[in-house]
This record gives structure tokens, C-alpha cells and sequence, in this order.
């Protein structure tokens, strides 16, 4: 029963993994049109876009590191 658990916890991270490569294309999507006009109000806008764009991969990192840990506890607590 506990071996299920961390095969969810691997299920969960690695969806929030792929969650945050999606929320990544889009914010340097965002960044390149935001690039693109001159504005000065546009210059605020980058720096919260390349914060944000930091945050999505420290959060990606630990939603890899945590799925690859939960598979790696599964395979070694499961009987198959």
C-alpha cells in the first residue's frame, strides 16, 4: 500500500513538471511581444516576466527532483 503512494506522488510531480514547461513557452511568448513595443511601461512588465519566468523553473526543478524521487521509492518498495 505505501509503494502506491509514492507512484502518485512520481504521477503528481511529473504533471506539475509538464505544467510548468507549458506556463514557461507561454511567459517567453509574453516576453517576446512585450520586447517587441517600446514602451517604458513595457520595461516593468519584462522584469516581472523574467521573475515569474524563474520561479516557473525553480518550481519545475522540485517537481522533477520529487516525481523522480516518488518513482524511485515506488520501484524499490514494490514487489514486482
Amino acid at each position: 500500500m505505501s509503494a502506491e503512494i509514492f507512484k502518485m506522488i512520481a504521477y503528481v510531480g511529473m504533471i506539475v513538471f509538464l505544467n510548468c514547461i507549458i506556463a514557461g513557452l507561454v511567459d517567453l511568448l509574453f516576453l517576446t511581444f512585450l520586447s517587441n513595443s517600446g514602451d517604458v511601461d513595457d520595461v516593468d512588465k519584462e522584469e516581472v516576466a523574467s521573475k515569474c519566468l524563474i520561479l516557473i523553473i525553480v518550481i519545475a526543478a522540485i517537481a522533477l527532483i520529487t516525481s523522480l524521487d516518488g518513482a524511485l521509492l515506488y520501484s524499490a518498495l514494490s514487489n514486482k
